[in-house]
């Protein structure tokens, strides 16, 4: 049972809560992790400073430790062939912990695929919670696997549904008439 993680290292994305989730998942699940990986310049006054000024950038190194020694991870990094992943998987994972544009969650509707996303603000405004996708609450990592858990026991009714209505939703935002000059005269 896969899914499909494309935030990368990137601590707005997600990161930090979906490693943590990777504990509390079923032993079938596998997920392709795609994005970017995060460096840090590591010269020894660099170290100190991101200590005292970062000091997420420390529980980063371990965060990767502990994805790279995840057997559920399927390290993919950056790729071109987006859809062949979503393809393969039955849910997109965006797990954001700030509120920002969900691109990934666009593409995932586009192509059919249902999402398991945190409850940021704006996020119940593309996901209609067990309709088009699952929302956990944010910064629980056992919310976020127990999505996960079940959505990888949907049966095969439950899943076409998901998948339909999440198709239906980029129809819906696809069709919205917006004329940006009425917006901005009203500015």
């Amino acid at each position: 049972k896969y899914f499909v993680y494309v935030g990368g290292e990137v601590r707005i994305k997600g990161f930090e809560q979906f490693v943590e989730s990777l504990k509390y998942l079923d032993n079938d699940i596998r997920i392709f992790f795609l994005g970017n990986k995060v460096k840090y310049n590591n010269t020894p006054l660099k170290r100190i400073l991101r200590k005292i000024f970062d000091p997420y950038a420390i529980k980063h190194e371990k965060l990767k430790e502990k994805l790279k020694k995840s057997e559920k991870i399927i390290n993919v990094g950056l790729t071109e062939n987006l859809f062949s992943y979503f393809n393969a998987s039955l849910f997109l994972i965006s797990p954001f912990s700030k509120p920002h544009a969900s691109l990934p969650v666009l593409e995932a509707f586009y192509y059919g695929l249902p999402v398991i996303v945190s409850d940021v603000v704006g996020m119940d405004e593309l996901v209609d919670n067990n309709n088009n996708g699952l929302i956990f609450k944010n910064n629980s990592p056992e919310s976020l696997a127990k999505n996960i858990n079940y959505a990888s026991k949907l049966d095969s009714n439950q899943y076409t549904f998901f998948r339909k209505n999440a198709q239906l939703s980029y129809a819906k935002i696809k069709n919205l008439e917006i004329d940006i000059s009425d917006i901005m005269i009203k500015l």
